[in-house]
């Protein structure tokens, strides 16, 4: 008989952040814009882990062309704050994002798409590894 392999339930409470780039399938699979999307998505890759990290978050997991980030709240009460933390993180990306499309000058420029949820979780350790 196998052995399961042994994990923790837990559950926690927060603001799941997703963002990716808008059309990247389109601009990886075109001639013309493939150049300026394999340097921008490293780029947002490190500019979004700092941002969720400085807001107070959990970088999850980077997807190819977005990332997946955590906001953690342990109480209710406190739901607003968290969620402010991570909206100032949203507003200061999707500003950096726009205003310098992170150092490139694309003929299309970069757009990123973002949602954001409260969350209640039931999750092992694995999940957030």
């Amino acid at each position: 008989m196998a052995n399961p392999v042994e994990f923790e339930f837990q559950r926690s409470r927060g603001i799941v952040w997703v963002c990716d780039v808008a059309g990247s399938s389109s601009r990886l699979n075109n001639e013309d814009g493939v150049e300026h999307t394999e340097i921008f998505l490293p780029r947002l890759y490190w500019i979004a882990a700092l941002a969720v990290e400085a807001a107070g978050g959990k970088f999850i997991k980077w997807t190819g062309d977005g990332f997946l980030a955590w906001f953690e709240t342990a109480l209710h009460r406190e739901v607003h704050r968290t969620i402010r933390r991570c909206l100032d993180a949203v507003w200061h990306l999707t500003v950096l994002v726009n205003v310098t499309q992170l150092g490139l000058n694309p003929k299309r420029p970069f757009k990123i798409r973002q949602r954001h949820r409260l969350r209640t979780r039931r999750a092992s350790d694995q999940d957030f590894a």
